[in-house]
């Protein structure tokens, strides 16, 4: 004779533990023209983001202006340049709005992982270069750069 186990739908199936909700919101970080009070700030706000903290990412990146000389393009430093912390602010998004926002981003801008000083990694606002865009690292930052350039 067989024995018929049976599951409700909130059990798990055996041997494996139950699942966890998906998230519905992950934290994103910008650097640049997202900063609150910069001119694509309001992207992040219409996306029903919310400002979290300010943040720095781990000594390892540079920032390069793009071409259009409008925005910051965080990338991991190359092999033989010294990286820095770079401030930033962490932000809180809807999932489904981190894949609006990818859509919006103009290139060379992209969404991709930053490791930060405390040891998170987290998906932040960064990009891509060619090796013309002017490295602008400071370890102040977007605003810093913007200071002495306005």
């Amino acid at each position: 004779m067989s024995t018929t186990q049976h599951r409700t739908p909130s059990s798990a199936p055996l041997g494996r533990a139950p699942t966890a909700p998906l998230p519905t919101t992950t934290p994103l970080v910008v650097f640049g023209a997202h900063l609150r009070g910069e001119p694509r700030c309001w992207q992040l706000e219409e996306l029903g983001g919310a400002f979290l903290r300010d943040v720095r990412t781990a000594p390892a990146y540079r920032m390069h202006l793009a071409a259009d000389g409008h925005r910051a393009l965080v990338v991991p430093a190359p092999t033989g340049v010294p990286g820095m912390s770079l401030p930033g602010e962490e932000w809180l998004l809807p999932v489904p709005a981190v894949g609006t926002l990818l859509l919006a981003l103009p290139a060379p801008e992209a969404v991709g992982p930053v490791a930060l000083d405390d040891g998170r990694e987290v998906l932040a606002v960064v990009g891509t270069v060619t090796g013309r865009e002017r490295d602008i690292s400071d370890p102040l930052g977007w605003r810093a750069f913007r200071a002495g350039y306005d």
